[in-house]
């Protein structure tokens, strides 16, 4: 049985890889991470990199909801993150946005808010200078099983 949300994680793994500015960063799913108790907890999209010799490691958290992404998902983001004190970011993307309390909380917590929207494949080829064959089959598998038209979702933040 395929999870859910699986292809909002696949999506951003394919968008992070696409337009990455060093092949030295790695862009795993499903991720694990011990916390500092040695419980391993799991996170949707990490971004692992080393710069100046300091591992940086983003965490991402993808909700692929019928609506916006509640408190309650920011709060127990947090938790998560809170015991593992070499996530030095973090980022929750949501297919349908975020309510006014999730936004007020994620800021409190410093987590960045992504969501999805719509942009023509023609304008993202422009945008990241990309062939058509760097548009990886998940991200417009993604689009085609979500409302079966050609078009590429792409992440932007929120404003605060």
């Amino acid at each position: 049985m395929a999870r859910k949300g699986k292809g909002l994680e696949q999506l951003m793994k394919a968008i992070q890889e696409t337009i990455k500015t060093d092949e030295s960063i790695r862009i795993q799913t499903n991720k694990q991470i011990k916390n500092l108790k040695g419980r391993k907890r799991e996170f949707d999209v990490v971004l692992e990199m080393n710069v100046n010799r300091i591992n940086i490691i983003i965490a991402f958290e993808c909700k692929d909801y019928k609506k916006a992404v509640d408190i309650k998902e920011v709060d127990a983001f947090h938790s998560k993150c809170l015991n593992i004190p070499s996530i030095n970011s973090k980022i929750m993307v949501s297919a349908k946005g975020f309510t006014e309390g999730a936004k007020q909380e994620a800021e409190s917590f410093g987590i960045q808010l992504y969501t999805i929207d719509e942009v023509p494949i023609s304008e993202i080829i422009d945008r990241y200078k990309m062939t058509t064959a760097l548009i990886s089959y998940t991200v417009l598998h993604y689009c085609f099983t979500k409302r079966n038209d050609p078009c590429l979702y792409f992440i932007h933040p929120l404003s605060q």
